[in-house]
């Protein structure tokens, strides 16, 4: 179950000096090798292959006898046996078995089976533990003698390593690791090491994973504690530890130094306390959407400040604030927040009476001011602050910037940004009289009415909305714009409050969640008649037809596996407003499994709750976030010239002016080596015709690890585990192999951080940003980057080669998509960042791609709360699925859906929560910035310098296993343009 078959030859160890001497670092890179063991020959264990091939075959048949005969006594003796040979493995240990003396897979969790006489067996813990170094004496390197001492953390990942490799585990881990750190902190100043003690944790920690990793080990944390410092350095008078400067402060005496830090010390969270905000660009309109108490625009700021007007904040403050706001195209705006009298106003133009405090300065400097990243003080002494009156009036707006914040950090806010939308919602807020506000339809009840009488504050805060004549969620979500929804209520939640006008006579219509139409009484009967249809691979279709018999809902359960499906974009809008602060969707089994049986961390693909929440923050504002794609075009456009460069070779050793070929394999390369260059900063040379052998086996194992990953989907691969299934085993492999090459990428970043000091002369990669960042585990980033890695790869090929395809289906589109290129780049001068800006009709023919062909046949999400879709009633827990590919073909919501026309994203026509082929809110994919300028840049490349035509007009038809693929090879011709000949 553990092993495979091979014909692997033992590998005979490289060693010098004593027995148990490291003799280099090659082995984390080869694992193949294994430096430190006291014996020459090994199975080779790491790469998980216990085949004995050593073994001849007269010793073989006498092994093979006598563990029959031991099993046939346990037979025979049982169950009097069964208490002895029998042993129950917790999930978080293995037992490690030898066998007549060869070692054996490891054994567990469950009941696993130890056969008398012959079977040696050893329990491993596979929980994390730790130990200290006491503090010891190191000399640094200007001669200065500090006490220093460490905590460490390590897990064993490999149990039979740990056993194969060292004699005691813990007493080896320790010498080594005392070891290293005197060695590596001898290299160190006094100063650094005091100044840089986390960093230094880090690469200390790296440098030890170098040595133990053969044993099967890894280092999770490595914390210095630095003592007292016995003996100064030579060559200074001692070390000097310097506190953190405030941006602005620099140089400033006397009263205005004291006015700064009474300003500052009520501006803004603290170090302890800093609140993360991520920006994400809305599926709708590609206009930037923020999350986590991040406002995307001064009319959005300005409808929270609404929400949280109240006498209670008037009679703090007692001030009336008029701003002058300047946008980014020069346009002068003005707002005020009047928190004089009453319960307060704010609104767009000029207060009813003289303000106290005018302010001036830029949208984007007030976003900043707000969310924390801008200081008040150092705006207004930098000048991008002007104030005309009181300042000690202007301090008390601090207290609504505290209030703001915390009342973002509370309800998780949520801002759905669509500046069209934003813009004329608030141009009618303008004009319209503040003091009244429509009454309710007949036969509805009031939002206010519908509100429990115990909470005055809600009640009080709708009564507000009420006047604003605006309906809106306290997360921001304005509903204005969802009037003609069918679905007529949703409950509220404590997390994310969800506002819907509900009537009696929709509640008297609301159906049991039992009276959904579909198939789910008899899951095992569906999985059979979903397998005779061959499901696995017609997932897709299968949907269609579901669809079309039940209607826009419908329920269903395959084997373990049940979920309603949805189909209509207003009831995919509930779903959303349903999924809570931490949003959930459909956890990919084999791939939790195997981290399971790896005892690995989950990325933040696979985390849930709130540690997911934590990460997803500190990845966000380094992967996703509009002001990253900046780092990224140059590696990418590097990335696609070199492709183009490829094309042209292959077409001059063609003889024939042009190239015919399966590009899937081609592309496959393409974004493999864009999507390492972004996160790990270094190519693997695929642009080339000689590839790498280990990066020709990730690309191996990528495809195997979604090919194997598809039938366990409806299968609990617990059960496959337990029998040894073949697919079991593939998938372990490909993982493995996916990891291995994830772990070689990070270490030659380690080494090359470790080389320049920690402070690159360019962009490093997202993987060396988020180590210097330093605000996650070297664990948590290894996980989230190995799973972009793996997810970013054949996810941006396919839907290039449908997007090639297509466009050699329409020869006048692809004409009237190169016009725009060129226009493009004629008028950006060669800036690669601004041609982005100019091909809207480029970017609409991915999203018409992603329409017609998506990589996802749904998403998924758990609902948080209970909610009413199409008059049925959906309790909280239940898995919903929108069902992507058959929304993107049906008549109902696109006109003729069969037709490829990126023109449709263009017009002014609604494309509300159509166009989801990233996902929506803050659980849509992660390396959707990554895909993106990929994408763009690459069609960019091939319009400007080839022709894409196809050879046969057949149909090319899908098919799934995890994501769509084509069910047979797409033919396409490149040919060079007559001016690039």
């Amino acid at each position: 179950m553990f092993g495979k078959s091979s014909s692997h030859e033992y590998q005979p160890l490289q060693q010098s000096g004593s027995v148990g001497q490291f003799v280099g670092t090659e082995s984390f890179a080869h694992p193949q090798y294994h430096k430190g063991h006291s014996f020459d020959y090994i199975p080779k264990v790491c790469e998980n292959d216990f085949t004995d091939s050593s073994q001849g075959w007269p010793s073989w048949i006498c092994n093979i006898i006598v563990i029959f005969l031991v099993y046939i006594c346990t037979f025979i003796t049982f169950p009097i046996s069964g208490w002895f040979v029998l042993k129950v493995v917790p999930n978080y240990q293995r037992i490690v078995v030898f066998r007549l003396g060869r070692v054996c897979p490891p054994k567990g969790p469950g009941v696993v089976l130890v056969l008398p006489l012959i079977d040696q067996w050893q329990r491993v813990d596979l929980r994390t533990r730790a130990f200290n170094i006491p503090p010891c004496q190191v000399t640094t390197r200007d001669g200065g003698v500090l006490s220093v001492g460490a905590d460490i953390q390590f897990r064993i990942w490999n149990p039979a390593m740990s056993v194969l490799s060292v004699q005691d585990l813990n007493a080896s881990t320790r010498l080594t690791a005392q070891n290293t750190m005197t060695h590596s902190l001898a290299k160190k100043t006094v100063k650094e090491i005091q100044t840089e003690r986390v960093k230094l944790g880090e690469y200390l920690g790296m440098d030890i994973n170098e040595l133990t990793r053969p044993w099967g080990l890894e280092v999770d944390r490595v914390e210095l504690a630095v003592g007292s410092l016995l003996k100064a350095p030579d060559s200074s008078t001692g070390p000097v530890i310097v506190p953190p400067i405030m941006p602005g402060l620099e140089g400033l005496t006397g009263p205005i130094q004291q006015l700064a830090m009474h300003f500052l010390s009520h501006s803004g969270p603290s170090q302890h306390q800093t609140e993360d905000s991520v920006t994400f660009t809305d599926e709708l309109g590609g206009a930037p959407q923020a999350v986590v108490a991040s406002p995307g625009s001064v009319e959005e700021l300005l409808g929270v400040v609404r929400l949280l007007l109240s006498e209670s904040l008037v009679s703090q403050v007692r001030a009336c604030f008029q701003f002058h706001i300047s946008s980014g195209d020069g346009q002068l705006e003005s707002y005020f927040v009047d928190l004089s009298q009453g319960s307060g106003a704010a609104g767009a133009g000029s207060p009813c009476r003289q303000p106290d405090v005018t302010l001036s300065m830029s949208d984007s400097d007030l976003l900043a001011m707000f969310e924390g990243s801008l200081r008040p003080f150092a705006a207004y002494t930098g000048g991008r602050l002007k104030v005309q009156g009181d300042l000690k009036t202007a301090m008390k707006l601090e207290e609504l910037i505290k209030l703001i914040r915390k009342y973002s950090s509370s309800h998780g806010l949520v801002l759905i940004h669509k500046s069209r939308l934003v813009r004329g919602m608030f141009r009618a807020v303008r004009g319209a009289d503040c003091s009244s506000s429509p009454p309710p339809q007949p036969g509805q009840t009031s939002l206010r009415e519908q509100l429990p009488r115990g909470n005055q504050r809600e009640r009080a805060l709708v009564g507000r909305m009420a006047r604003w004549g605006l309906w809106c969620s306290p997360g921001m979500l304005c509903l204005s714009w969802t009037e003609g929804l069918v679905v007529h209520g949703v409950r509220h939640s404590s997390s994310l409050p969800v506002v819907r006008q509900v009537g009696p006579e929709s509640r008297a219509a609301v159906r049991p969640f039992d009276e959904i139409p579909g198939r789910w009484k008899n899951g095992v009967a569906n999985l059979y008649n979903f397998w005779k249809l061959d499901g696995f691979r017609n997932l897709h279709r299968i949907m269609v037809h579901n669809f079309n018999t039940f209607g826009p809902i419908y329920r269903e359960k395959i084997g373990y596996y049940e979920s309603v499906n949805i189909i209509n974009p207003e009831d995919a809008a509930l779903l959303f407003k349903a999924e809570g602060y931490h949003p959930k969707r459909l956890r990919v089994e084999p791939w939790t499994s195997y981290r399971d049986y790896r005892n690995r961390k989950y990325g933040v693909l696979l985390k849930d709750g709130e540690d997911w929440r934590n990460n997803r923050v500190i990845l966000n504002k380094e992967v996703i976030s509009p002001k990253v794609q900046g780092n990224f075009v140059p590696l990418l456009d590097e990335v696609g010239q070199d492709f183009v460069a490829r094309v042209y070779q292959k077409i001059e050793r063609s003889g024939q002016n042009k190239w015919t070929a399966d590009f899937s394999h081609e592309l496959f390369k393409y974004a493999l080596e864009s999507v390492s260059s972004v996160l790990y900063g270094e190519r693997l040379g695929l642009m080339l015709d000689s590839i790498d052998p280990e990066a020709q086996h990730f690309i191996d194992c990528i495809t195997l690890m979604f090919k194997t990953t598809s039938p366990m989907l409806y299968i609990p691969p617990g059960l496959l585990r337990r029998i040894g299934a073949k697919v079991w085993r593939d998938h372990v492999e490909a993982w493995d192999g996916i990891f291995n090459q994830a772990d070689r990428c990070i270490q030659n970043i380690y080494k090359k951080l470790h080389q320049e000091g920690g402070s690159p002369t360019k962009y490093p990669g997202v993987l060396a940003s988020l180590l210097m960042l330093n605000k996650l585990s070297i664990e948590d980033i290894k996980a989230s980057v190995t799973e972009l890695m793996a997810g970013g790869v054949d996810t941006t090929s396919i839907t290039l080669l449908w997007t090639l395809y297509e466009l050699a289906r329409h020869p006048s589109l692809q004409e009237e998509l190169r016009a725009e290129v060129v226009a493009a780049r004629a008028e950006a001068q060669g800036d690669m960042l601004e041609v982005l800006k100019r091909v809207p009709l480029v970017k609409g023919a991915l999203k018409e791609t992603l329409r017609l062909h998506p990589v996802a046949v749904s998403l998924q999400r758990y609902t948080t709360e209970d909610i009413i879709i199409q008059n049925y009633h959906i309790p909280s827990g239940t898995l919903v699925q929108l069902g992507l590919y058959a929304m993107g073909r049906d008549p109902r919501l696109f006109a003729r859906p069969e037709q490829y026309q990126p023109s449709r994203w263009l017009r002014t026509e609604s494309h509300y929560f159509k166009s989801l082929g990233f996902g929506f809110g803050p659980r849509q994919c992660l390396g959707r910035r990554i895909a993106e300028t990929e994408m763009q840049l690459f069609l960019i490349h091939m319009l400007g310098n080839f022709r894409v035509e196809k050879q046969r007009q057949a149909e090319v038809q899908s098919v799934f296993e995890l994501i769509l693929l084509p069910e047979k090879p797409i033919i396409l011709t490149l040919k060079p343009l007559k001016g690039n000949q």
